[in-house]
This record gives structure tokens, C-alpha cells and sequence, in this order.
């Protein structure tokens, strides 16, 4: 992680535009807490990476958000392509003033990016679908540190190739489960069956949002709904919400053919089955913050 915050200190100053790469999801604790300090006075962006895994409506208020913080934020799907031509025409209109001076001064370059963020976040995909399979390797630049790698983006762009790991902020629970289903930190990080829960509250009780997939979301509608149900509408004490979600991912378990022995349901496996599907966005598209207001 040092290294990797090192590489970006020294390098930043050589690119005219940081691209840092956040899940849409969960745009917060996907976030590295250094990175504000190591940009800070840098022109940069926001990529709200996996957007079509995410409720549309937050994912706007998360880019409105961010706007309102002097920051421009794109939502982009790198699988297909979507929303990554505007990010790279909001790079060029951002680092139009800098290339200006530059040519005032006899100075003619391509535009210089650079890529950051936590690992699993989606910056290898970003890179992909921007350079394409015609990218060409321009090679070591003056200043650089030994190893890394420009890469050609059309004819007026150039990416810089910055392998290194930043941590992100696993601060509480709530955010090591965000951080789970999201897959930035592997399932082992925290119990599964209490991520569950902590998803299951989000989506119950809390702020987390979502938009069902008509053609596979029964299991959890009805988890929720059994959730709702048994807690009353959420006002309930601490001991009845949890039994009430423990409720929903056993009637979940139950409708996803998770069974034990004796005709229980397996609670873990069913966990288990859950982030995954989650993760996967088989139940809809899932935000599970919001920004404040």
C-alpha cells in the first residue's frame, strides 16, 4: 500500500487529469482515505465503475453529489462500453486548459490520464475499454518511475499503467460488508451469515435501494417481506429486528433449495448463496448508499 501511494504522489504531478474508480454501489466504502489527501489540488474525476449493477436513481444522486463537491462524476459500465466515452470527453474538457497553456509554449502532447483506486474496483476494466485492443504500449516517459507504462488512447490521449494497491476503509461492519458485496475484499473477511443480515437490515430498515429483476427477484422480496412481517414495520427492539431478519434469510434459504439435515434450513449456505447473487446482481440492481443530502 505504501508503494502504491508513493507511485501515485510521484506520478500525479506528471498526468493532467486522475481518474479514481469507485463501485456505484457503494461509491463511500469503496473509497481509499488517502486518496483525497494524495490529490488533493489535482484535477480529477470520479468513475462510478459497475453502474449497471446499481439503482439508477441513486447512482444520479451520488454524481449530483459529487458535483455539488466541485467534482465531476461519471457513471460507467466498462463491460459494454457505456458512459466511458463521456468520462474520457469530461477529461478532455477538464484538461483543455493545461493542454492550451502547454501549446502557447510550443508544447504539443497527448492528454495525460492516470487511473486509481482500491483493488477488485473495476480500474483493469476501465483501462481495457478505453484503450481497446489497439492500445499501444508508448513506453517509459521521462520522470516515471522504472516499469510503468503509457498507454495510447486514440490519437490524443494517453493513460498511465500504475500497478499498486490502495486499502479502503473497512471502518465499521457495515462497511466491511459493502466492501464484501461489492467483492473489493474476499467473503472470508467477516461471517457470512452476519453480512447477510447486515444486507438484509440495509435493504429492510435502512437506505440501501433496489429495483427487482422481474424474473429472478421472488427470493428476496419475499425474504424482505417476511422481514416486514415479523418485525412489525421495523418498530421493534433490537433482539425482535434480529430475529425477524434471521426469519427472512431462513424463508430466503427455504425458497433456494438450502437445506440441511432434518429439514432445516442451512442458514450458512444460504448466506453464502445470498451475497453471491447479490454481488452478481441477480435480484436487480442494488445501491446500498445514499448520499447525504
Amino acid at each position: 500500500m505504501l508503494a502504491a501511494v508513493r507511485a501515485i504522489k510521484e506520478n500525479a504531478k506528471l498526468v493532467d487529469v486522475v481518474i479514481e474508480v469507485v463501485d456505484a454501489r457503494a461509491p463511500a466504502a469503496t473509497r481509499s482515505p488517502m486518496l483525497g489527501r494524495i490529490l488533493s489540488g489535482r484535477q480529477r474525476v470520479i468513475a462510478l465503475a459497475k453502474s449497471d449493477l446499481a439503482e439508477p436513481d441513486t447512482t444520479s444522486a451520488w454524481v449530483e453529489r459529487f458535483a455539488r463537491e466541485g467534482v465531476r462524476a461519471f457513471a460507467i459500465d466498462s463491460r459494454t462500453g457505456e458512459g466511458v466515452r463521456a468520462l474520457l470527453e469530461g477529461c478532455r474538457a477538464i484538461g483543455g486548459v493545461k493542454a492550451e497553456r502547454l501549446a502557447e509554449k510550443g508544447i504539443r502532447r497527448p492528454l495525460r490520464l492516470m487511473v486509481v483506486g482500491v483493488p477488485n474496483v473495476g480500474k483493469s476494466s476501465l483501462i481495457n475499454r478505453m484503450t481497446g485492443r489497439a492500445a499501444a504500449r508508448t513506453g517509459a516517459k521521462p520522470g516515471i518511475t522504472r516499469g510503468k507504462q503509457w498507454i495510447r488512447i486514440a490519437g490524443d490521449m494517453e493513460v498511465l499503467d500504475l500497478p499498486g494497491i490502495l486499502e479502503a476503509a473497512a471502518s465499521s461492519m457495515d462497511a466491511v460488508v459493502k466492501m464484501v458485496l461489492t467483492g473489493i475484499i474476499p467473503d472470508d473477511a467477516c461471517d457470512p451469515e452476519e453480512a447477510a443480515l447486515v444486507l438484509l437490515e440495509g435493504l429492510a430498515y435502512g437506505t440501501w435501494s433496489i429495483v427487482y429483476d422481474a424474473a429472478h427477484g421472488d427470493p428476496l422480496k419475499n425474504a424482505l417481506e417476511t422481514i416486514v412481517r415479523e418485525g412489525e414495520g421495523g418498530e421493534t427492539q433490537q433482539d425482535d429486528r434480529r430475529r425477524a431478519l434471521l426469519a427472512g434469510l431462513e424463508e430466503y434459504g427455504r425458497r433456494r433449495g438450502c437445506m440441511a439435515q432434518g429439514g432445516r434450513v442451512d442458514l450458512r449456505r444460504s448466506a453464502l448463496m445470498l451475497i453471491k447473487e447479490v454481488r452478481d446482481g441477480r435480484y436487480g440492481k442494488i445501491s446500498l448508499e445514499r448520499p447525504e443530502q
